[in-house]
């Protein structure tokens, strides 16, 4: 039948598995996630992933309950032994669009090779000579070929053992007395919806064909506007595929499409619209790391393309009374802490390449931890944080910096300022991250401001004392986020 794909399929193995193991087990509660695989021809590609992100492809060509009956060393990977716990995850890689551009349609065949002709029951039924219950799943596409050409999907499937037939009911189509031939597709899990009634009415058969094998991709249906993508109309017009607006991937696409086909700016095949909204939502980020620590990074096995975030270290806050001289009030000059930098990228990497991560430290707040800054009662400085040498944000401070500068991005965001507290205390606060919430103030009295949160947030002014019973908060540190 060829490749079927499910949103959310994954799982951890069960046991270990050696290099040349061609069976495994993933978690009992996980097994339904993933596709059924009724019939022999039915087959999808996953990933074992371990701790380290080594990553193999395997082919799964059979699946009994948590059973997977596998291909290994898929796709120029390398078959290795993974552990208990390892990650299994349905993958769409160039194999699976491969199976996917193939778009296949099966008949059903006798021990001879021919074709069984369908006997027609009524508008929504056929009967087949034999056992093809089987062969006929529920939620399986159905092309069949008549007076007018049609496309649905089996609604159900029932073999008649007395009469030796099995009685297949569809919906989505109405069958006609000129039924001479059907063929069945991929899983839509639901009925599929062609769009509007005037484009559905003029796509061919095949079109409509196509659409109804395509409703998987969109968990369940299509969306209301993918019969016009078909027909190369602007992607202006598809304003429901994802929440009313596309991905910036898939206008990339679009506008690759627009190159290679020539039909104009902006216009879109279904085969690309399919694309890349599965690789939206299987294929894109199915890894996060988020980084903390100061370290050498590796790009994994089968990795090709990354999106980084990069945050630097959020300031500490001030004080905002001169210890020596409490009458000096810098408060309208300075006061909260300033956030670290923030900056994202898309960057296109090597299996093997590594990048140097550096992640900038929190600075402390003025008095806190034995750090008493300046004579303007400044905190400290957050450090800066980076990736390689394509992005770099630096941390925030107010001792001759300022909010964080971000540089290197696809976006780059300078961090904030913050707020600076006034004379009585409770008003101010440190500059936001886009991942961290800077410190609140605090007033005058023997406590110490509250620190940011999160990454790369300023900490909290204080209007301080002529003691050093009242602190700023501190900054808090940055990280570097890697999706693949």
């Amino acid at each position: 039948m060829g490749v079927q794909l499910r949103n959310r399929a994954v799982s951890s193995l069960l046991t270990g598995i050696g290099a040349d193991d061609v069976t495994l087990r993933v978690l009992d509660a996980d097994a339904d996630r993933f596709p059924a695989l009724d019939l022999p021809s039915d087959w999808f590609v996953a990933a074992l992933v371990d701790t380290s992100h080594n990553t193999e492809f395997i082919r799964v060509t059979a699946r009994n309950a948590n059973l997977f009956t596998v291909e290994r060393g898929q796709e120029g990977t390398v078959a290795r032994a993974f552990s208990a716990g390892d990650r299994v995850e349905l993958r769409v890689t160039a194999q699976a669009w491969e199976g996917l551009a193939r778009n296949d349609w099966h008949r059903p065949l006798d021990a001879a090779g021919n074709v069984v002709a369908p006997k027609l029951l009524n508008a929504a039924s056929f009967a087949l000579k034999g056992d093809w219950s089987a062969f006929f799943p529920v939620h399986r596409a159905v092309r069949v070929f008549q007076n007018a050409d049609a496309a649905g999907y089996v609604a159900s499937s029932n073999y008649e053992a007395r009469a030796g037939r099995t009685v297949v009911s569809v919906a989505g189509l109405s069958l006609d007395a000129g039924l001479v031939l059907v063929e069945v597709g991929q899983d839509v899990k639901a009925a599929p919806r062609y769009g509007h009634a005037a484009t559905a009415d003029h796509a061919t058969s095949a079109d409509r064909a196509e659409q109804a094998d395509s409703a998987s991709t969109f968990g369940g249906r299509a969306p209301s506007h993918y019969a016009l993508a078909h027909h190369g109309h602007s992607v202006d017009d598809l304003t429901e595929v994802v929440g009313g607006k596309f991905p910036s991937s898939v206008l990339n696409i679009a506008s690759e499409d627009a190159a290679k086909t020539g039909k104009g700016t902006g216009l879109m095949s279904a085969a690309l619209v399919r694309a890349a909204i599965e690789a939206q939502a299987k294929g894109c980020v199915p890894h996060i790391e988020i980084i903390t620590a100061s370290q050498t990074w590796t790009v994994p096995e089968g990795v090709f393309q990354i999106m980084v975030e990069v945050v630097g270290g959020g300031g500490g806050g001030n004080r905002a009374k001169d210890i020596v001289k409490p009458s000096v009030d810098y408060t309208s000059r300075y006061g909260a802490g300033p956030s670290g930098a923030y900056a994202l990228k898309a960057l296109k990497v090597t299996p093997g390449a590594q990048y140097e991560i550096t992640i900038g430290k929190g600075g402390r707040g003025n008095g806190s931890n034995g750090f008493w800054g300046d004579k303007y009662c400044r905190g400290e400085n957050g450090g800066t944080s980076s990736f390689g040498s394509e992005i770099t944000c630096t941390g925030g401070g107010n001792i001759a910096c300022g909010p964080g500068v971000a540089t290197g991005g696809d976006i780059n965001l300078n961090g904030e300022q913050g707020i600076p507290c006034s004379a009585t205390g409770n008003d101010g606060r440190g500059g936001h991250t886009p991942y961290g919430r800077g410190g609140y103030s605090m007033g005058q009295g023997n406590a110490k401001a509250p620190s940011g949160s999160g990454f790369g947030s300023g900490g909290g002014p204080t209007s301080g004392t002529a003691t050093h019973g009242s602190v700023a908060g501190d900054g808090q540190p940055g990280c570097v986020i890697i999706r693949y």
